[in-house]
């Protein structure tokens, strides 16, 4: 049985006009999961919301209509507000990754690749999953997919071709099906909110990431991102208030992949190896001396 259990949402399609895709959750134990659910709940009916999902906070004839719109933007906050605190006051790890789906798209371009964005971002955040528990055992719950079978088995090739070590090999995926959706499974809910966030506060700041960011050192980072916002009338750092809450409240460890973290992550990190058939082969003639 594994000591950790963990649950995952994605917030951003490849198929939709989106700059990016989060892929984001939580981690903790099952009594600490236990602990984190009854006070979801009490939250959840305090504001009187039969649940949390984001986009339909954002519907003004759905089931979250009292929250949504301007109207209704105490209640919201309110809300969200009352959920962060559970979520601050609760043992839990934030982890999870961001794909630039543009970037990636021209890296798999101009590489002849088709790295998918999904498993892309699901093999990172068992990079972070494996940095906070190297030793660990991990259930790792995710959200209802299209195809799960092939997102999950294309995730774990990505994460058993890494040369070095294989971050997923204590990480075992299950994607909700049957009945269990977002709805009636709590965690679901904080996987959706902060991947939800994490992608809006990314696509408030793509054309940073789109016109200036790419190709500087990471120490010119902060100096022209203060710039770009600067040229627009904005202060730094111009957070959405929900997100900066919420990244105030608890440490999120993630990354975001563009173009520039993926080109040299395939050429330099991984030199160019996506299969475990591929790694193989590397290690093989590395052995017999031959060049590779």
């Amino acid at each position: 049985m594994a000591a950790f259990r963990s649950y995952f949402d994605e917030s951003g399609k490849d198929t939709t006009a989106h700059n990016a895709l989060a892929f984001c959750g939580f981690v903790t134990t099952i009594d600490g999961w236990k602990e984190f659910e009854g006070a979801w709940k009490a939250a959840l009916d305090a504001n009187g919301a039969p649940w949390l999902h984001m986009k339909e906070l954002q519907d003004p004839n759905g089931c979250l209509a009292a929250f949504a719109g301007k109207q209704n933007e105490a209640a919201r906050n309110k809300l969200l507000g009352d959920l962060i605190k559970v979520i601050a006051g609760a043992d839990l790890s934030c982890v999870g990754s961001l794909i630039r789906l543009p970037d990636l798209r021209e890296f798999n371009a101009e590489n002849g690749m088709n790295i998918e964005p999904l498993p892309l971002a699901m093999y990172a955040t068992m990079g972070q999953m494996h940095q906070l528990y190297p030793n660990d055992n991990i259930e790792a719950i995710v959200d209802r997919l299209d195809k799960p079978e092939a997102i999950i088995a294309t995730a774990v090739e990505y994460a058993a071709s890494y040369i070095a070590y294989d971050p997923g090999e204590k990480i075992s995926w299950t994607p909700l099906k049957g009945s269990d959706s977002f709805r009636n499974v709590l965690p679901i809910q904080a996987a959706d909110f902060v991947a939800w966030e994490a992608r809006k506060e990314h696509e408030r700041k793509n054309g940073w990431w789109k016109d200036v960011k790419r190709g500087k050192a990471h120490t010119d980072w902060l100096l022209s991102e203060m710039i770009w916002l600067g040229n627009q009338g904005l202060p730094y750092p111009n957070h959405r208030m929900s997100f900066s809450v919420l990244a105030n409240a608890i440490k999120i460890h993630a990354g975001v992949i563009d173009y520039d973290f993926i080109t040299k992550h395939h050429r330099e990190i991984r030199h160019e190896i996506w299969t475990v058939e591929a790694k193989e082969r590397y290690r093989k003639a590395l052995f017999l001396g031959k060049s590779v």
